[in-house]
């Protein structure tokens, strides 16, 4: 009888590597994980320890899913040693927070606005935008207008009053929530700009019949604006300043 080496699928094949040996009337396997082999070959007999000749029953092999369904000859064998709630990656992330309160902030005041800056949020809060506050009222008792969604680290109000105290707050946002806003707020006083042309009395840089209608409003009054000379009051000396500069 000649001895021939086969798969436990069935087919006979090279003996390079293989489940059993087959004679002519006997076939003996180990351990053979396959079903459905079929047979070895014809007119014999086969015997086997520690083998699955059925259908494992799993639940989708077709996916991937390899679950054992209820009544699987294969429940019950295989030994395992449990499972571990993590993978060895490291430490595991805090949750997600609301970001920290802004720092730096500064204010630059300029012609009925004022310019903000303030330093970035540590990349650990993971900021999208800001949002900036600003009012009249130091106690913040009244509303306040804000800006939201702002991009960056600098923000330039606009459309405010002249010698008017403006108090600005802000604080930053990320996909959890708005953070606290910054406790101490910041006071600017948007102002126009200084001429240096003598009787330009609204910062226009000329001496027209708008800064005259000024200069006659507050005549005789001590008014620092149309006061020119800075005498302490406004006078003749005031008016001939600046009609010699008139139409400049």
């Amino acid at each position: 009888n000649s001895r021939g080496a086969f798969y436990a699928n069935g087919g006979a094949q090279p003996a390079t590597a293989y489940d059993g040996y087959g004679g002519d009337n006997t076939n003996t396997f180990s351990n053979n994980d396959y079903f459905n082999s079929g047979a070895m070959c014809s007119n014999c007999t086969a015997t086997a320890s520690g083998n699955i000749t059925s259908d494992p029953m799993f639940m989708d092999a077709a996916n991937h899913d390899y679950r054992l369904k209820s009544g699987s000859p294969a429940a019950g064998y295989g030994l395992w040693d449990g499972i571990d709630p993590y993978f060895n990656g490291g430490t595991t992330p805090p949750p997600a927070a609301k970001p920290t309160i802004p720092t730096g902030l500064k204010a630059t005041v300029g012609n009925a606005q004022v310019t903000l800056s303030w330093n970035p949020n540590p990349a650990g809060d993971n900021v999208d935008t800001y949002q900036v506050y600003w009012t009249t009222d130091s106690t913040w008792a009244a509303a306040s207008q804000q800006a939201l969604s702002v991009s960056g680290t600098s923000y330039t109000v606009t459309n405010l009053t002249n010698s008017t105290p403006y108090y600005f707050r802000i604080s930053a946002h990320n996909s959890v929530d708005y953070g606290d806003w910054s406790t101490t707020a910041v006071t600017a006083t948007p102002s126009a700009p200084v001429s240096l042309v003598p009787g330009d009395l609204d910062g226009d840089s000329h001496v027209s019949v708008t800064d005259l209608s000024i200069l006659l409003s507050y005549y005789g009054t001590n008014n620092s604006v149309a006061d020119i000379d800075k005498s302490g009051r406004v006078d003749v000396t005031d008016l001939s300043t600046l009609l010699s500069h008139f139409g400049t």
